[in-house]
């Protein structure tokens, strides 16, 4: 993804879709702690339920060409509502995708503007394949992706109650 913005609107208010920089820290710390368990479990399992101001400076990676981090900001104040990231494996061929929503803001198109985003800047990157991995209660997301196109594989942890989906979607299909 470029440095460029895209403002948006939804109803008259406007968003801003970007790239995640260094500057931003401290709202996304704010983005990120403000989840509830809920959303934190969803989208993380149970490897994270905080973040230090290390550990978000980690998240936001020096290279935004190949692991580009995304957010969607309130175009007056610079709070994040949505995040999405894009992980390329090491052979620059694959990625992981995830994209998570703050509670009061789901439903309203957000997770998909960061996922179309995403998924054109993995087809510029020349990958052939995006992989996520979602938590079988996160019926919404799981929906999302589909629709997008992910084909859903058998499950991960089947029977455990959480269990985990992985999703992929094939980018050159004729291949």
């Amino acid at each position: 993804m470029s440095d460029t913005e895209t403002t948006f609107f939804i109803g008259t208010r406007p968003f801003v879709l970007r790239q995640l920089q260094i500057d931003d820290l401290a709202a996304y710390l704010t983005f990120f702690n403000s989840l509830d368990a809920q959303s934190m479990h969803c989208r993380f399992g149970y490897m994270i339920s905080a973040l230090t101001a290390d550990e978000a400076a980690l998240r936001i990676p020096p290279d935004a060409v190949s692991n580009p981090v995304i957010a969607i900001f309130d175009a007056h104040d610079s709070k994040i509502f949505a995040i999405g990231r894009l992980q390329t494996d090491k052979t620059k061929q694959a990625a992981e995708i995830a994209v998570v929503v703050t509670p009061t803001m789901r439903r309203q198109g957000l997770a998909t503007r960061l996922l179309d985003a995403l998924i054109t800047h993995a087809q510029q990157l020349g990958l052939s394949l995006i992989t996520a991995y979602i938590v079988t209660q996160n019926a919404p997301v799981i929906d999302l992706l589909t629709r997008f196109g992910f084909m859903t594989d058998a499950p991960i942890t089947s029977a455990e109650e959480d269990g985990e989906l992985k999703l992929s979607l094939n980018l050159n299909p004729a291949h």
